[in-house]
């Protein structure tokens, strides 16, 4: 029977991880369907992408881009997922630090990618 219990507990716990994720994916693409290209867009998508980082894989600190690919090597992703991400940060990075802000083209094609990689997260 402690088996069982255990089993049932574990399969729990595992839902309301599941859940709390696709919370995190729902108010991440609310919160990118509002986003227009304007001054402030680049600092706002660059906050959108460390708090969706940040909650969905339930980091307890603020990282660098750079630590956020470290710490994607740790997780149970499939490559190709990572190495969207990777070249997400990478790009958004390069843009951000380098530039100092971004183009509307390359505004949208971030926002687009961070689109397509919240879908394609588990």
């Amino acid at each position: 029977m402690g088996f069982l219990s255990a089993f049932w507990k574990s399969k729990k716990a595992e839902e309301k991880q599941l859940s709390s994720k696709e919370a995190v994916k729902v108010s991440a693409l609310e919160e990118l369907k509002n986003l227009s290209y304007n001054k402030k867009s680049m600092l706002r998508l660059a906050e959108i992408i460390r708090n969706f980082f940040k909650d969905y894989f339930r980091l307890r600190y603020q990282f660098t881009y750079n630590e956020l690919k470290e710490e994607l090597k740790k997780k149970k992703i499939k490559h190709e997922i990572k190495e969207k991400i990777a070249y997400l940060l990478e790009k958004f990075s390069s843009d951000e630090y380098e530039k100092g802000s971004m183009s509307n083209t390359d505004f949208k094609m971030a926002k687009a990618n961070l689109e397509e990689v919240i879908g394609l997260l588990k």
